[in-house]
């Protein structure tokens, strides 16, 4: 019968050749077989990103700005597009799909895709630190940062230029089903940023209908206007107050979102 030490010595040898292996796969994915992308000088004007069960969203470079053309048309806050064309100009190491295992990865059925001006990017699953995700290019596999599956999943909010409106005229009036009154600092509106983009109407289907499903109290509604030649009324904005947050609808096919607690601020000025 082998003695206590006769069996330390064989598990201190099982587990030195464990950690030799694992030190080989670890070098072989960071310095092994490894290919360069090459890099696609070609210029980027469209970025397209779809993710299952959301609209895709289409962004697109139009006379040097970029603009957020699906599922709304609004103007694109750039500062969050650079990202992109960076990772789009990127070179970085790849390997082959056929030393890969891709249901492991989560490359079988990606999460999220990527389309930076003609390069595909599909993310899987992270590594096991949790701070890279495995990615689909160009048919091979390589390793990305986790901000780029971050910011793909912001949805429209994380894209678009929240500012609620461009201009607005120095009269200001705030019109409701009991009063008309001037708005004192025009300023706050015109410099207004919203926290997030909803859908308008708030519980509109696909066909038109209401959605009740955990339908928020109305609290109030307003019309943001000025007066135009004639003292008729030129509608500027629709307000909606929910319980939970405020909705601006200036006329586009959705709506921005902010909190009660600025609107309530906005209205009291």
């Amino acid at each position: 019968m082998r003695s206590h030490s006769a069996k330390r010595t064989q598990l201190t040898l099982v587990l030195a050749t464990v950690l030799v292996v694992l030190i080989g796969i670890i070098g072989w994915m960071e310095f092994g077989e490894q290919t360069d992308v090459s890099i696609n000088n070609d210029p980027i004007d469209r970025i397209t990103i779809k993710r299952a069960g959301h609209p895709d969203i289409e962004l697109r470079l139009v006379a040097d700005n970029w603009q957020l053309l699906a599922p709304y048309s609004v103007k694109a806050n750039s500062q969050r597009i650079e990202p992109l064309l960076s990772l789009g100009r990127a070179k970085f190491n790849s390997y082959k799909t056929s030393e890969v295992d891709m249901t492991a990865t989560g490359l079988s059925s990606p999460g999220a895709q990527l389309l930076i001006g003609n390069r595909t990017y599909a993310l899987g699953l992270t590594d096991i630190e949790g701070d890279r995700r495995y990615a689909l290019v160009d048919n091979s596999v390589t390793l990305l940062p986790e901000w780029v599956w971050s910011l793909a999943h912001g949805g429209v909010t994380a894209f678009a230029d929240l500012s609620v409106f461009e201009t607005l005229p120095n009269q200001l009036y705030l019109i409701s089903d009991t009063e008309k009154r001037a708005v004192n600092n025009p300023d706050g509106w015109r410099t207004l940023q919203a926290d997030k983009i909803s859908a308008w109407p708030r519980y509109a289907t696909s066909s038109g209908s209401q959605n009740d499903d955990n339908q928020s109290a109305e609290l109030g509604r307003w019309q943001l206007s000025s007066n135009i030649s004639g003292g008729q009324e030129s509608a500027l904005a629709e307000i909606v107050q929910y319980e939970d947050y405020a909705l601006i609808n200036n006329n586009a096919g959705f709506a921005y979102a902010i909190s009660n607690e600025r609107l309530n601020s906005l209205l009291a000025q």
